[in-house]
């Protein structure tokens, strides 16, 4: 039970099971989507194909978050037993500091990720009533906010062109349905 709760401690365990969850609910929701529009069209599903799908390509990156969700895992277990290893070399049992606590982790870092989370939350629920462009527009002006970016003209235009860009080639050039 104690090398449960450690190993739920571990950072690269905690990002793996996070990562995963991420993408399955991505995943799912794709799925609902893909099959959900079609069924309230009156469409039958089965013959749709998913190339012409605007939920493709979440799905797609919900496999690739889980494929990275098992490498973060098998990369925490492996951390994990290294780190096991040096402290039984380090603290033989039956010496002092053996079974000593490590200092608590400063959480300061953990601020800009939530921030990001926020936003990105923000980015989706705004993306139904302002649709792509000027939803996206704000969304990459922010993030370019918080990643540190001060000059607001290089933001206007980083954000107004990679908007554009991005709407070129998805919905103009390779006809994907965008919000």
């Amino acid at each position: 039970m104690a090398h449960k709760r450690k190993l739920l401690k571990n950072g690269g365990v905690q990002d793996s099971l996070a990562v995963f969850a991420l993408g399955c609910a991505l995943f799912f929701y794709s799925l609902k989507e893909h099959y959900g529009w079609f069924l309230a069209a009156g469409e039958n599903y089965i013959a749709r194909e998913w190339k012409l799908s605007a939920y493709l390509f979440p799905a797609l990156i919900a496999v690739f978050l889980i494929l990275l969700a098992v490498s973060l895992l098998f990369e925490g277990l492996a951390s994990e037993k290294n780190a096991g290893e040096k402290s039984a070399r380090e603290n033989p049992p039956g010496e002092k500091g053996a079974d000593e606590k490590s200092p608590p982790q400063n959480n300061a870092a953990l601020k800009p990720v939530v921030q990001v989370v926020l936003l990105a939350l923000a980015y989706y629920a705004a993306l139904k009533p302002l649709r792509f462009i000027p939803s996206t527009i704000i969304f990459l002006a922010l993030l370019m906010f918080l990643l540190g970016e001060r000059r607001v003209l290089r933001i206007a235009a980083v954000a107004v062109s990679a908007s554009l860009v991005i709407y070129a080639v998805f919905a103009l050039a390779l006809k994907v349905m965008l919000p």
